[in-house]
């Protein structure tokens, strides 16, 4: 998928450059990704987010929905 500069998926990226542990903005890049309808990159943030946080429960939801359209479990 080829991303606008500028785009929110950019700036999460740059953001998660400089805090590459932070699970909220691997969340936030996920939701990103999920509205675009790019489900496998999306379903890849939120993995990211539960291996950072594993009690992140939104994170859980969204991989769901994700892998739900992706037709795996």
């Amino acid at each position: 998928m080829k991303v606008p500069d500028g785009s929110k998926i950019e700036q999460f990226k740059q953001l998660i450059a400089m805090e590459p542990n932070d699970p909220v903005l691997h969340y936030g890049l996920g939701m990103e990704y999920q509205r675009l309808g790019d489900f496998v990159a999306a379903a890849e943030e939120f993995r990211r987010t539960t291996e950072l946080k594993p009690d992140y429960s939104a994170a859980y939801r969204e991989v769901g929905k994700v892998l739900e359209k992706l037709n795996q479990n």
